[in-house]
């Protein structure tokens, strides 16, 4: 994950910067906050913003039939799970579906 940092004295040209910035992001939080200057008396909105490049990472899924909970739990352990699903009509014929994200090389 990383981070950029926006400041000014205008929420509406704050907004369009972080607006241009994240339109290829994966946006994980906004955090907003605001300072004064006293010798100006002027307030600053900050946000920071905290993302993943999109480039850089992708959805994939990985299906386990009639798999074995230790072996469900060793993928999920090692990779970002976003997501699982179970399909099947009864416990002898049900697919686990795991959604994770995967950093490209």
């Amino acid at each position: 994950m990383k981070i950029k940092t926006f400041c000014d004295d205008s929420t509406d040209e704050l907004d369009r910067k972080i607006n241009n910035f994240i339109q290829h992001k994966n946006v994980v939080d906004i955090r907003l906050n605001t300072c004064t200057d006293d010798v100006y008396d002027t307030i600053f909105y900050i946000a920071v913003v905290m993302y993943d490049n999109k480039a850089t990472t992708q959805l994939r899924r990985k299906s386990f039939e009639l798999g074995s909970d230790d072996e469900v739990n060793s993928f999920i352990q090692n990779h970002d799970v976003i997501k699982v699903e179970n399909f099947g009509t009864n416990s002898e014929e049900i697919t686990t579906v795991l959604t994770y994200r995967e950093i490209k090389e």
